[in-house]
């Protein structure tokens, strides 16, 4: 039931983003850098080691485009979504829509819910300024708020981490499935034990090497 539920959810969520940040009623920049310390988090749990492996096997091959590129550190919150700019150092694989040298604004950082008093990021944090990530995205630019072109993250409920930090990040467990994001705002993972962080670090590793990227300290 999961293979036939996940790619559903998965659709379903891109779609909210989407008509969420063309949606008339815009609230725009609400969250500026170091606003989210209030708002909770999921960390991954236990017994999710099928999903990661998924993840790291996947991933590449149903992202239609894969860029290397520097975060600029400019985030907006559009309707809850996160939309950040970053400046394209390596196009690995795509369709020409994009090339080295491009500043463009990717969207679906994060998920804002600050009526509840949460927010989804997919368990991995926020680009950080001048940070290096390889990221997967959708492959359609869309014409969004203002005329302005933004290009979707890739999202699917089963691939986990939209991008990847190249530089090795500290994280350290929670200790629980949800954690105030304040008290791991310098995680660059949100996991609730080490052996799923280990796990999680592994697979990243493995990935950066399929394109002969080697982490940095």
């Amino acid at each position: 039931m999961n293979k036939i539920l996940y790619p559903i959810m998965g659709a379903l969520a891109a779609a909210m983003m989407i008509f969420a940040i063309c949606s008339n009623g815009i609230i725009k920049d609400r969250y500026s850098d170091g606003t989210y310390d209030n708002l909770r988090v999921g960390c991954i749990p236990e017994g999710a080691e099928q999903n990661i492996e998924f993840w790291s096997k996947n991933v590449s091959e149903v992202s239609n485009v894969i860029l290397r590129v520097r975060a600029s550190g400019e985030r907006d919150i559009v309707f809850r979504n996160g939309k950040q700019y970053v400046t394209v150092l390596e196009v690995i694989k795509g369709d020409g829509m994009v090339k080295a040298g491009d500043d463009i604004a990717v969207a679906g950082e994060g998920h804002v819910f600050a009526e509840i008093g949460g927010m989804n990021i997919g368990y991995v944090n926020f680009m950080q300024k001048d940070n290096e990530y390889l990221i997967f995205l959708e492959g359609k630019a869309r014409e969004l708020y203002k005329g302005e072109v933004v290009y979707a993250i890739h999202y699917d409920a089963n691939l986990l981490f939209p991008y990847i930090n190249v530089a090795d990040k500290s994280s350290v467990p929670t200790g629980s499935q949800e954690c105030l994001y304040e008290e791991y705002r310098d995680n660059e993972y949100f996991c609730t034990t080490q052996d799923v962080l280990d796990l999680v670090l592994e697979y990243k590793e493995n990935i950066l090497e399929q394109y002969g990227i080697v982490t940095s300290k």
